[in-house]
């Protein structure tokens, strides 16, 4: 069963860290969330606050479960979750094709993406475009 949630056991991730050669990338101390398929973590995102920003941090998915859509499911959740907590929009430093295709846009305060028009326009995992028929 796939489950996208918060990581709350620090030595969890840790050892998914050390098992995917992760230990050397710079950390936020920001929150985590994971993906888990049978209570397995194979992947993880990160968000944290500087300058009263949120920025999304690390994410990082295991090759085997890469080009299914998963890194993006982990991905709309985490955002999913801050959007619920209030959060209007989140920054990242790194651009990317992946998130382009999410929706974040380079504006003159940076490349951010409004989570409130993310969550319009549907499903938390896939903005609906999964379910339609």
């Amino acid at each position: 069963m796939l489950v996208f949630k918060d990581i709350k056991n620090e030595d969890e991730l840790l050892d998914y860290l050390s098992e995917n050669g992760l230990g050397l990338l710079e950390f936020n101390n920001g929150i985590f969330f994971g993906g888990y398929e049978d209570d397995k973590l194979f992947g993880i995102a990160e968000a944290y606050l500087k300058n009263d920003r949120v920025f999304l941090g690390v994410n990082h998915i295991v090759e085997d479960q890469s080009g299914q859509g998963m890194e993006e499911a982990i991905l709309r959740s985490l955002f999913n979750k801050l959007e619920l907590n209030n959060i209007d929009f989140i920054y990242c430093d790194n651009k990317s094709a992946l998130l382009d295709k999410i929706g974040f846009v380079e504006r003159l305060e940076g490349y951010l993406l409004d989570l409130k028009k993310l969550f319009d326009s549907g499903c938390s995992c896939c903005g609906g475009e999964a379910h339609e028929e």
